[in-house]
């Protein structure tokens, strides 16, 4: 093995998890490399980069949840942190985010009853989490992004200072209260930047500047109570082939449209057509309901429908959901028909 990598002619590259230091191999093969990769370890890569100056480091695997920085693994790292790790080592040539999504499993850095990761940037569902705010903010340069968390429905702690996040990629953002100004802050390219405001039911609202021109505005609002569902379907229709499925997003909605982000009741859903729901969740890691059947809870106001189409379908397909009360929402999708998939017909026995 090591005559290979003396005298191997293409660029080496792999990737070690908490090897360079603990095992002889992986030693001998961090000598040889071009290129090292390392997970979780930061040190690592500095490792690396003091071994041989001339080799580049491939990135390091990271993983954190929420944007409150206790909320991550010690093994690995806040999904504020860890971009500051990677960029400010020119060194370093990338990075991977452990995971784009939660899954079932694993369920850390959250104990039982939670029945999965939640250091996801999208949740089980594809829902933005925290971390799909900074993650834009951190990386987009051609469009202003501005988002604040969390929500602003926190009826019982009128007067208790709420840590607020904006996650920008402005120079600055000032906050306002039911227009009333709370302070300007610069904005940090990594820990985005907060501010502790005490509640008040109302509006809050960021405004982001660069140079004092406003590039951008964003507001999260007191909801009032839960008054109706409404569906949002990803598409308008559907390939009738029998494999094409859509996800359908569930919303609690309160009297002026707006979800209600502390709503959590169940939802019955039907659907009538050449289809069938073949998946149901809302994102909960903790959540133990069947992801199978005809009703399922919301989580945070949101829920999700995944329906799929009949074999040789075609018409309309027409998914209900209803709650005790809260106001029904029904969506429909057009199913087309489509030429049958290329397939080796049966032979007869």
């Amino acid at each position: 093995m090591e005559e290979f990598y003396t005298h191997a002619t293409r660029t080496i590259g792999a990737s070690h998890e908490n090897g360079w230091r603990t095992h002889r191999v992986d030693r001998v093969l961090g000598e040889r490399l071009d290129i090292e990769g390392s997970r979780w370890n930061l040190g690592e890569s500095d490792q690396a980069r003091r071994r041989a100056i001339r080799r580049s480091s491939s990135g390091r695997r990271v993983n954190g949840i929420g944007w409150y920085r206790k909320y991550f693994r010690l093994w690995g790292l806040s999904h504020r942190d860890a971009w500051r790790q990677v960029e400010t080592r020119t060194f370093v040539a990338a990075t991977m985010a452990w995971t784009g999504f939660d899954y079932r499993g694993e369920p850390q850095p959250l104990a039982w009853p939670s029945a999965g990761s939640s250091f996801g940037i999208l949740d089980l569902c594809g829902f933005p989490k925290a971390a799909y705010y900074i993650r834009q903010a951190q990386w987009i340069r051609d469009r202003p992004i501005l988002h604040l968390v969390p929500h602003w429905n926190w009826a019982g702690s009128e007067g208790k200072p709420i840590k607020v996040m904006a996650a920008s990629n402005a120079e600055k953002v000032a906050l306002t209260l039911n227009d009333i100004p709370l302070g300007e802050k610069l904005v940090d390219k990594y820990d985005m930047v907060t501010f502790d405001v005490p509640y008040q039911a109302g509006k809050l609202e960021a405004v982001a500047s660069n140079s004092g021109k406003v590039i951008a505005r964003f507001a999260v609002e007191t909801t009032g109570p839960p008054a109706a569902l409404k569906l949002v379907a990803d598409r308008d229709s559907l390939a009738g082939d029998g494999a094409d499925a859509q996800p359908i997003t569930v919303e609690v909605v309160d009297a002026r449209g707006r979800v209600v982000p502390t709503a959590s009741l169940p939802v019955r859903f039907t659907l009538s057509g050449p289809g069938a729901i073949i998946g149901l969740n809302d994102g909960n890691p903790s959540n133990h309901e069947p992801e199978k059947g005809d009703r399922h809870s919301v989580f945070h106001g949101f829920a999700q429908v995944i329906a799929q189409s009949a074999y040789a379908g075609s018409g309309t397909l027409t998914l209900r959901a209803t709650a005790e009360f809260l106001s029904p929402a029904e969506v429909t999708i057009r199913v087309l028909p489509v030429p049958p998939r290329p397939a080796v017909p049966p032979v007869a026995r």
